[in-house]
Formats: C-alpha cells, sequence, structure tokens
C-alpha cells in the first residue's frame, strides 16, 4: 500500500491498524497537507453492517466542527475498500500514555476537560459515541486531545437499523470494559453511557488500572453490572475533590442518579486547574524539636505554643494562597469565560473567589459583568427557587437560589431557566428573558402558586402580576404596552387526540359552537353552507389532514394541523376556552427569546413532533411555541384575515417572530392552534381583542432614484483592497450522494478576520461549474454554529441541476455574531457600516471563486433567500462580477435607512443595465443549464 495513490492521496507509511481497519499516512497532492487515510480492513469491507458502521464513523464525525473531535475531510473508496480521510495529528493515543506510567493530576484534568467538551458537542448535536476508551482518545504533541472513532456511534433520537443493519435491539457494542451497565445488558442507550465510560477513563488515568477487571467477557460484564470499584481514593490518595467527585457521579450504575454531563466535567476540570495553578495548599511542614524541649518543665507548655504557630501559620498560608489563586487564576479565568459567553461557568468561579477576596474591586467589576440581581416572589411565600441555563439538557442539575421572597440575588447573566416548588403546590416552571426594562437587573418576578386540583388539565398560569407588555413583533413597535391579568395557556398545541373528541361529540353539528359569523370577501356566508366547507379528504368532517374521519395510528399526542380559524374557535368554544390574543399568545411565547429559542425548536425539520418533545422552553413553562404547528390567534389582521404565529416545522425559524396572517378558511396542513382560558373577572380591553394593521409608512410609488453620479459616489463606499486571501479549506465532506461540501475560510476585507464558506460542488456534472453565491435568511443572525443548522432545502435545486452554490458566514451570523441580531434597516451608522461589510463578505466570497480552476468565473450568479431577497436590492447592484440575480421571498422595508445603503437609492441605469430573463428555475432535468445574463 506504501507508494500508492489513493485518489488523491500518496500513501506514506503505516500508522497502525486495528480491528475495524488500517491507518496509514498520506499527503493530499491536491492541498498539499499531511492525512490520515482509514481503511476498512479486507475481511469486512464485504460485510455490510461493518460498512454501515464505518459510514457511520464519518458522518457522525463529520457532523461535529469541535476542536476536541477528530476532523473528517472526506469518505470514499478504492478498489472495493471504504476508506476516510482524517485530519492527521502527530501524537500518541491516551491508552499509550497511560501505558507509560502515572499521569500527574493537572495532566489528568486537563486531558479530562478535553474529552469532556469534545463530549457536549457531540451530545448537544445529539450524537452518542458508544465507544469511549483510550485507544479512542489521541493526545496531540501541540495542542488539544482529539476523540477518535465514531464508529458506534448513533443519533440519540433515533435508532440504528437492525437485521442487516448495524446494530440491533439487544445487541451489545463497543469495549466492554467502558460499558455501562444499561450498554452491557444491550438495552439502548443515550448520552449517559459516554459519561460513564468517562468516568472508567478518568479511573483508569488516575489509577493506571479499570475499575471493572475479570478473566473473561461474561465476568468483566457481570463485575460492571453487580460490582463496586475499589474507592480512587484508596488507589490515588492525593486526588483533588473535584476528580474524585466527577468519578463518583460518572460510575453511577443506576443511569438515573447519573445526573453529570459532560459540561459538568468541564467546568469541574476548569475549577480545579485554576485553583491548582496557585500551587499546593494547606502544607506547612512542622519545625524540627530543638533539644531543649526535651525537658520536661518546658516541653509541654512550649510544645503547646508551637502547635498553635504552626497551625496558624497553616491557616495563614493556606489562606493567602487562596488569595493568590482567586487574584491571579480566577480573575483572568472569569474574564476569558466573560469574554466567550460562557456565564455560568464564570459565575461559579466569582462564587468560588469570593470566598477569599469578597471585597476585591477588580472581583466585583467582573462580577457585575457575568451576574445580574434577581427578585423573585411568590403566592404564597416560602417557595423554594432553583435555575439553571436555558440551553442545559435535562441531565444538568438545578442550582438552589433561595426561599421566595427573594430580593437583589445574583444569578449568571443570559437566559434562565426557572423552577420553583412548595409542598402541597403544584410545581412552576419559567424561562426568565434577559430583563424587563432598561436596568441590568431581573424582575422582579411575581407567581401565582396553584394547588393541582384547580388548574384546568394541560394548562399553566402566565403570572403576569399585572405589568405592561409590549409585543416583540417586527410591524407592531409602534403600539403601546398593555396591560395583561393572569391567564391559563394550553402547555402544548391541541392534539389528535383531544380534537378527535370534539369531532366525536358532534361538534360539526352542533351550531352552539360556531358563534363566529362567517364572512368571505366581506360577505356572509350560511352556517350550513360554511360548515360544509369542514372536511376531510374523504369529505367527511373534520381536518383537512384527516382521513376517513380520523387520522393514522399512532398521532394521537401529534399537534391536530389542517383546521381553520373557524374550526379552532369553534373548538375552543367546546372546550370552556378561547383561541389566545396576539398579547396573550406573544406574552408567553415571548419572541425576544428567539436566539435562545429557535436553535431547540421544530423549525426546517423534516415533519410535525410529538408534542413536548422539543426542549425549547417558553414563559411560565409552556412548549412548542417555536416552530412544529402554526398556530391560531384571536385578533383579525389586514383585509379580513386572522393571525397564526409561531412558525412551522417546514419554514425559516424567523417565523417565530414575524407576524403572518391568513384567511380564516385557509386549512394548511401546517395550521394548528392552542387555546387560553380567562379569569372570569378579566374583560379584555377593545386594543388587545380589536384588529391588528400594520401602518404603512412609506409610499414606493412615490420613491425616485437618485442620480448616476450620486449612485457612483454611494458605490465607492463598498471598494475594499484586494489582498492576499490566505485561503484554506478546513473540512470536507463527500458523504452525500449529490454533492461534496467544502469548508473554507479566507482573509475578510476589513479588520482582521477570517470568513467561513461552504462550497457545494455536484457530483452529476463537470467543471467549469456555474456558481450561485447564496445569502440566507435573518435566522441566522441569531444562530451560533453554522455546521449544527446549515441546510440545503432552499438551494438543493441548484446543485441537482449542475450549479455549484457557495454558503458564505457573513458578518453577525452563526460563528461570527458580533451582537446584530436584527434584519431591520434603522437610520444608523451600525447598520450602514453592517451593509458595507455584508458586500464586502459578498466581494471576498467571488475572489475566492475567481482562484478555484472548478468555477467558471464568467458565470457567477446571487440568490437571496427572504433577508438575503431584500439585501438583493443592494449587493448585486454594486458587484458587477454577478450576471444573473434570483431574488426568494425578498421586498423592500418599511424603514428608513441612511442613503448609502437605503435599497431605494440605486440609480435607474444601473439597475436597467442589469438586464432580464434570469433562467434560474429547477426543471425536472438533471442536466446543467446555462445561466442567462440578467436580473429576475
Amino acid at each position: 500500500m506504501v507508494g500508492t495513490t489513493v485518489s488523491h492521496y500518496r500513501v506514506l507509511q503505516l500508522l497502525g491498524a486495528g480491528g475495524m481497519g488500517v491507518v496509514y499516512l498520506a499527503e493530499d497532492q491536491d492541498l498539499q497537507r499531511k492525512v490520515a487515510l482509514k481503511f476498512l480492513s479486507p475481511a469486512l469491507a464485504a460485510d455490510a453492517p461493518a460498512r454501515a458502521r464505518f459510514s457511520r464513523e464519518a458522518q457522525s464525525a463529520s457532523a461535529l466542527d469541535h476542536a476536541n473531535i477528530a476532523t473528517v475531510y472526506e469518505i470514499g473508496e478504492w478498489n472495493g475498500q471504504p476508506f476516510i480521510a482524517m485530519a492527521y495529528y502527530d501524537g500518541e493515543t491516551l491508552k499509550q500514555r497511560i501505558d507509560r506510567g502515572p499521569m500527574e493530576l493537572r495532566e489528568v484534568a486537563r486531558v479530562l476537560a478535553d474529552i469532556g467538551a469534545g463530549l457536549a458537542a457531540a451530545h448537544a448535536a445529539e450524537i452518542v459515541h458508544r465507544d469511549l476508551k483510550p485507544a479512542n482518545i489521541l493526545l496531540t504533541r501541540v495542542g488539544p486531545a482529539k476523540i477518535l472513532d465514531f464508529g458506534l456511534a448513533k443519533m440519540m433520537s433515533a435508532d440504528l437499523p437492525t437485521a442487516a443493519g448495524v446494530t440491533g435491539s439487544g445487541t451489545t457494542v463497543g469495549t466492554v470494559a467502558y460499558m455501562a451497565p444499561e450498554q452491557a445488558q444491550g438495552q439502548a442507550v443515550d448520552h449517559r453511557a459516554d459519561v460513564w465510560a468517562l468516568g472508567v477513563v478518568l479511573y483508569e488515568m488516575l489509577t493506571g488500572r479499570l475499575p471493572f477487571t475479570a478473566d473473561n467477557v461474561p465476568a468483566t460484564l457481570l463485575a460492571i453490572i453487580s460490582q463496586t470499584p475499589t474507592p480512587v481514593k484508596e488507589l490515588r490518595p492525593d486526588v483533588p475533590p473535584e476528580l474524585e467527585r466527577i468519578v463518583g457521579q460518572a460510575l453511577q450504575r443506576d443511569r438515573e442518579a447519573r445526573t453529570i454531563s459532560a459540561s459538568e466535567v468541564v467546568r469541574e476540570c476548569a475549577a480545579y486547574l485554576a485553583r491548582a495553578s496557585s500551587g499546593p495548599l494547606g502544607t506547612v511542614a512542622a519545625p524540627s524539636p530543638w533539644a531543649w524541649l526535651r525537658q520536661a518543665s518546658v516541653a509541654i507548655p512550649v510544645a503547646l505554643a508551637l502547635v498553635a504557630l504552626v497551625s496558624g501559620g497553616a491557616w495563614a498560608w493556606n489562606r493567602n494562597a487562596k488569595v493568590r489563586w482567586a487574584h491571579d487564576a480566577a480573575i483572568p479565568e472569569i474574564k476569558r469565560l466573560a469574554d466567550q459567553a460562557q456565564f455560568f461557568t464564570a459565575f461559579g468561579l466569582v462564587e468560588e473567589a469570593g470566598k477569599y477576596i469578597a471585597g476585591d474591586q477588580v472581583l466585583a467589576g467582573v462580577r457585575m459583568a457575568v451576574s445580574r440581581p434577581v427578585t423573585i416572589d411568590t403566592q404564597p411565600q416560602g417557595a423554594e427557587v432553583y435555575y439553571k441555563p436555558y440551553d442545559a439538557d435535562a441531565a444538568v442539575p438545578w442550582t438552589h437560589l433561595g426561599t421566595s421572597p427573594i430580593k437583589d440575588v445574583a444569578v449568571p447573566r443570559g437566559l434562565l431557566r426557572l423552577k420553583i416548588e412548595k409542598n402541597g403546590w403544584a410545581i412552576v416552571e419559567d424561562a426568565l428573558p434577559p430583563y424587563l426594562d432598561n436596568t441590568f437587573s431581573y424582575g422582579p418576578f411575581s407567581y401565582v402558586l396553584d394547588e393541582q386540583s384547580t388548574i384546568p388539565p394541560g394548562m399553566v398560569r402566565a403570572s403576569t402580576s399585572g405589568a405592561p407588555f409590549k409585543l416583540y413583533v417586527p410591524g407592531y413597535d409602534h403600539l403601546p404596552a398593555a396591560t395583561l391579568n393572569d391567564y391559563w395557556i394550553d402547555k402544548f398545541e391541541v392534539t389528535n387526540g383531544q380534537y378527535k373528541q370534539f369531532v366525536a361529540s358532534g361538534g360539526y353539528a352542533k351550531r352552539e359552537f360556531w358563534r363566529q359569523e362567517f364572512l368571505k370577501d366581506g360577505k356572509a356566508i350560511p352556517w350550513e353552507q360554511a360548515v360544509s366547507a369542514f372536511t376531510d379528504t374523504t369529505g367527511r368532517p373534520g381536518p383537512a389532514t384527516w382521513e376517513a374521519g380520523g387520522y393514522p395510528a399512532g398521532r394521537d399526542d401529534y399537534p391536530v394541523t389542517g383546521v381553520s380559524w373557524y374550526e379552532a374557535a369553534a373548538y375552543a368554544e367546546y372546550a370552556g376556552k378561547a383561541l389566545p390574543t396576539v398579547l396573550h399568545w406573544s406574552g408567553t411565547a415571548t419572541q425576544n427569546l428567539s436566539g435562545d429559542a429557535v436553535p431547540f425548536s421544530n423549525f426546517g425539520s423534516r415533519g410535525l413532533d410529538k408534542v413536548g418533545m422539543q426542549r425549547a422552553v417558553h414563559r411560565f413553562g409552556a412548549l412548542d411555541m417555536a416552530g412544529n404547528a402554526k398556530e391560531w390567534c384571536w385578533n383579525l389582521a389586514n383585509s379580513g384575515k386572522r393571525f397564526i404565529l409561531g412558525g412551522a416545522w417546514d419554514e425559516p425559524g424567523y417565523l417565530f417572530v414575524d407576524p403572518d396572517a391568513r384567511s380564516p378558511w385557509e386549512r394548511a396542513a401546517n395550521f394548528g392552534f392552542r387555546c387560553v382560558k380567562y379569569f372570569p373577572n378579566d374583560t379584555l380591553a377593545a386594543d388587545i381583542t380589536g384588529p391588528l394593521e400594520v401602518p404603512s409608512r412609506r409610499d414606493y410609488s412615490k420613491e425616485t432614484p437618485v442620480s448616476d453620479e450620486v449612485f457612483r459616489a454611494y458605490a465607492r463606499l463598498y471598494a475594499y483592497d484586494k489582498t492576499d486571501l490566505k485561503a484554506t479549506t478546513e473540512a470536507v465532506d463527500d458523504a452525500n450522494d449529490d454533492w461534496r461540501r467544502e469548508k473554507v475560510t479566507f482573509s475578510a476585507a476589513y479588520g482582521n478576520e477570517r470568513v467561513i464558506a461552504y462550497l457545494f460542488l455536484p457530483k452529476h456534472s463537470s467543471p467549469p461549474f456555474q456558481t450561485v453565491v447564496f445569502f440566507p435568511g435573518s435566522d441566522v443572525l441569531s444562530q451560533r454554529s453554522s455546521e449544527k443548522i446549515l441546510s440545503t432545502r432552499v438551494f438543493d435545486f441548484l446543485i441537482a441541476n449542475g450549479r455549484a452554490v457557495l454558503f458564505p458566514v457573513y458578518k453577525s451570523t452563526f460563528e461570527r455574531g458580533d451582537g446584530m441580531e436584527s434584519d431591520v434597516p434603522n437610520i444608523t451608522t451600525l447598520w450602514r457600516d453592517h451593509v458595507v461589510m455584508w458586500s464586502k463578505d459578498l466581494g471576498r466570497s467571488i475572489d475566492y471563486l475567481e482562484t478555484r480552476p472548478d468555477i467558471d468565473r464568467a458565470r457567477l450568479a446571487f440568490y437571496g433567500f427572504s433577508w438575503g431577497g431584500q439585501m438583493g436590492g443592494i449587493l448585486p447592484a454594486v458587484e458587477p462580477r454577478l450576471k444573473a440575480s434570483v431574488i426568494y421571498v425578498g421586498g423592500f422595508d418599511l424603514r428608513n435607512a441612511l442613503p448609502e445603503v437605503e435599497r431605494r437609492r440605486r440609480s435607474q441605469r444601473r439597475a436597467s443595465s442589469l438586464g432580464n430573463g434570469c433562467d434560474f428555475r429547477p426543471t425536472a432535468s438533471q442536466r446543467p443549464r446555462q445561466l442567462s445574463p440578467g436580473i429576475h
């Protein structure tokens, strides 16, 4: 094999071999870099489950772009042998390091923190490794530890194929000594199995031996299931409490009691390393006794004095060491964590450092940077209040805040989840918004506790405290705040099972439930005629998505969809409830949580989810208000439409924030609803229940373009120096059947920044490729990981038709977030500067494309989706290298901006010179077609 060229890799030497295959060092001849080529062994190449497991390794690892996970460039096949091309790292495996001898404690903590960080990223992406062991962890010479071999990985949300697939139910996978008890017994596993394996790895690093050993595999499995290992303290007396605590919590045999998460392991390691950086604490050697102390007359009193002196000196030394740690290690680490917005971890260090330098002004300053005071009261008082980060999974324990009433108690910055408990009362949960006014404090928040028997089934109380509420919805920022009283709201969307009860009770035949006037085009429609239109696919009364009067088996707990506004209102009447007003719906959904809620919601997926499956939590414990099914609200909008909010599973995430209104007769397959129940004495004001219309602020028919001379002056603001791109290919994903994806970076045209971009190259056509540069919708402004949510759904038809697509990560989006989270223009230099930076990012992206021999530089196009469609009024106008432009869901905004970044300001001559007739529509043909210059 050595000396052979595999694809574009020249094999240099053998690195090692294992049960699954062989690894070679190779050189990527295209990019002039070293890679590791992992081949599936010939004996397994014909085995379908082995090939599937091998492919899953590449797919799982390539889905994770993290510093502590080995990067996968490509998966391919050579002479019938599947191979994976991975980044090559010089170093040794953790197994080799353990075999060399005892590991120093700080080394153990650093390695453990690296492994924990990689696992935390995998678990956040719902991937379980299932075969974590020292042989699968690489200690690089000059960088962090890397997790290897995701060959047994699986998604937490879906089982692997059985029978001819990779593994089946009841099949034991993984390396025996590191298996969790549930894994050893062939049960389904989740992230807690990896946490167990991490505990075993830590035990081995500390002691040099495994916690469970026996003469054979069955005996080892029995030991894991039934035996308790020797306490690590007995084998390593100097183990610090943080590492001892990790071992104890990770090796809980009952996985329900195994509550520590990978991210908590990282925090524990960080705390220990920060503490240990000040040197050994609390140890002072007693002085040698002087000879005269042997005299009995002075021995006892002097000895007592010396004991007191030595004890006091030891205490002082220990105290001083901790003070030094707080100043020299903790505060710099807190600042670093704050810069990375890791406020929860930083706050823990603030609390620890405060024990030793409580009055320190520098610590007080960093405390303000990472925390906020919160005020919480309950009725009745005396309830226990807990919190944890909004994005924490179920395994992360709650932190006790105090007993209500709580006044100005510090909590970490950022969005928090809250839990309130009091014996005899129902548990209350909430998602605390960042702040409710212009101060930097949380609250005050006041919650009414209820006895469980008094709560309407399936509902939660919205504890508003009568506080004014202002809509956080574009187009309605002009509306004054409204006062909302407490109300009940459904925790979940109304389900098929619940709606079936309405249908089965004859709800479509009982006029008393249909109290709203039926209007179509301003004309009243008789009740009988109106209701006769609300049928399923077989003509029976029911939602448009049902068939033969029912829904598919097993879908009882899925949202009912395919219902009109009239049907939703009738069901609410039947249930003794109402459809929520826009203010009541928004008061619970709280759209200013979008940056945190949307990533954990059901947007851009393959279909509806069962209610309660998503991790996004809204105010007062309500779930699924972002995505899944759109939800009808009470209020009228323009032209007799009714509002339907929250967005749906097949829509972009920004629709959680943006208003939408549809005909009350419309019965789309993603239309659902939830209900509210108002208290008997609550009389809703007309400004809450009445129509809401977006006022028109600009008449575009009266707008005029600027002169060519002024346009040229504006265009000069977008110019930049064509410096060296310093382009680098960071990763390659070749697993898709239709395209190859390259992740590249290059120098931005401003500051000292790097632009990230994803280039999709079609596999079913030949270069040079006509190429489209994509500009996405505004939901990317609030997302921080392009790898996690990157989807080709809105441009895959272009790749299928033979075009390449470049998806740049523009300034303010994904990993390049800078606090700009709105696509709404405004008259500020901040907005103007960002528009110019977005234009320069587009220009540098085209600069990069022009360096590629596989790209047709004469046939480049711009494709703007939603926010990108709006930017399509500016960016193509100042970028002459674009020969075609596609605007999808675009338009002009009602807001003004500075003239140099106004979409309406370009010259008439420049607009007309772009031509027309861009041939960019998808067709059934998979053959590439030629682009015609123009704008569409």
